[in-house]
């Protein structure tokens, strides 16, 4: 029969043992994940629609990107829709239609508690519940009008607070489909250079924490209509360096010639122009002093 000490030393043993054989399939699950994005993105159209989803979902993990590819490319969509999940839609007055599977991601705070998976439904695959036809309005588009001088004045100038050299080709890519500063003909940039499906995998994940820092300060720059506004002003102040220049006759610590004789009065003549006045100009200066002198 086994002491105390023994079965205690049991125990522990087999907890260890259990304890490994979930870490191990832990990682067996995150290597499958690894592969299976490797193998989407492998394929040139795919790894096209995976970097137009990045647009709009630039935070989340690699896996869950190419669910949302493949759930936007099933739905016959161009962009990532509007996700919503049961309660949202619920208050919405909608329900997923029937046989809709929706795409399972990690919810976050607005969805449930964080890290827990949910399932999310566009718009494009819920009906109404309430009888209303209207829909919930789709995401905000961040496209610039190109044909505004003054709106490309100041995405060239929310732009210019980033450290835009530091992108690579594929956040660059992104970024330019998200402002709309992209055309039809533009290449796909390859895959990050990577020997492993781990090493693609980081940089993905890289390629989105990019696009992510840019997009976040070109919008807080631009939501920012006074700053924005002030940046592309026509006729602004000349910068510092240019302070130099000759001042405007305007500027109240420059006094021009007009100025000058208001303030002061009217001059005494000179010697000569006393020399070639008349006795009749002499007492015209005379009266005209007399008269702009102050009591």
């Amino acid at each position: 029969m086994r002491t105390g000490q023994n079965a205690t030393t049991s125990l522990i043993r087999r907890a260890r043992q259990i304890e490994e054989a979930a870490k191990t399939e832990r990682l067996r699950e995150r290597d499958d994940l690894r592969k299976e994005v490797e193998s989407f993105v492998a394929d040139p159209e795919s790894w096209r629609e995976y970097l137009r989803t990045v647009v709009d979902c630039p935070r989340r993990a690699p896996e869950e990107v190419v669910a949302l590819t493949r759930y936007r490319l099933d739905l016959g969509l161009e962009r990532l829709p509007r996700l919503m999940c049961l309660e949202e839609l619920a208050a919405a007055g909608r329900a997923p239609r029937e046989g809709a599977e929706g795409v399972e991601l990690t919810a976050t705070s607005a969805m449930g508690p964080k890290g827990d998976k949910t399932t999310l439904f566009a718009i494009e695959d819920t009906v109404a519940t309430d009888g209303q036809t209207t829909r919930p309005p789709a995401p905000k588009s961040r496209k610039v009008d190109t044909s505004d001088p003054e709106a490309m004045d100041a995405f060239v100038a929310a732009a210019g607070k980033c450290d835009l050299d530091a992108l690579t080709p594929q956040a660059e890519y992104v970024v330019s489909i998200c402002y709309g500063l992209d055309f039809e003909d533009d290449p796909v940039p390859p895959l990050p250079p990577a020997r492993t499906a781990a090493e693609l995998y980081e940089a993905l994940e890289r390629v989105g924490q990019s696009v992510d820092e840019v997009q976040r300060k070109i919008d807080a720059a631009l939501s920012n209509p006074h700053r924005a506004r002030r940046a592309v002003k026509k006729g602004a102040r000349p910068p510092k360096e240019m302070d130099d220049v000759t001042p405007r006759a305007h500027d109240p610590k420059v006094i021009g010639r007009r100025d000058a004789e208001k303030r002061l009065g009217p001059r005494a003549p000179t010697k000569e122009e006393l020399s070639r006045m008349t006795a009749d100009d002499v007492a015209k200066a005379v009266r005209k002093g007399v008269k702009g002198r102050k009591p």
